[in-house]
């Protein structure tokens, strides 16, 4: 049985996906034995390959809730396509230190998803106001800034929004 040292950078208080269809299917993934599943999921179709053998129920972005460690994951239209890039063995994490700056995480709020929309959505409709809040001072540009608005409007109608629905 392999041994996994796991770093987790980041935690999301999302609730794990409960409705996920296990298919009796295998494969390799970076020397990874691998079990396929598939999801539903805000208005896509997901595959999923996951390490049993891993046995943490997490993945990328709000991807979680598999008996295994998600090495894989891609939308049925090859969108979006997230996988583990690089694994490294116990054997060669041994007698090593990990540091972590604090400095990345001092000052850090913990916050709701909804808080958080509501201040990307402030952010993006008032650049002048954030920007005003850090104490820069626009004298000249103001026009820029409305044509910027505009072409950020225009362009997102382009986008490929990973959650398709609510």
């Amino acid at each position: 049985m392999k041994t996994y040292n796991i770093l987790i950078q980041f935690s999301c208080h999302c609730s794990p996906i409960k409705n996920w269809k296990l298919i009796n299917e295998t494969k390799v993934i970076n020397t990874i034995n691998c079990k396929k599943a598939e999801v539903t999921f805000k208005g896509r179709n997901w595959i999923a390959w996951y390490a049993p053998e891993i046995p943490f129920p997490y993945g990328p972005m709000k991807f979680s809730g598999l008996p295994g460690l998600i090495i894989k994951i891609t939308d049925e239209k090859g969108d979006y396509d997230f996988e583990l890039v690089k694994s490294i063995s116990n054997s060669q994490l041994k007698n090593k230190r990990i540091n972590m700056k604090k400095s990345r995480y001092t000052g850090a709020a913990e916050t709701t998803q909804a808080k958080l929309k509501q201040a990307q959505s402030n952010a993006e409709t008032n650049a002048a106001g954030v920007l005003a809040s850090y104490g820069t001072t626009i004298i000249k540009g103001q026009e820029i800034l409305k044509k910027r608005e505009k072409e950020r409007k225009e362009n997102k109608k382009y986008e490929n929004l990973l959650e398709l629905t609510p």
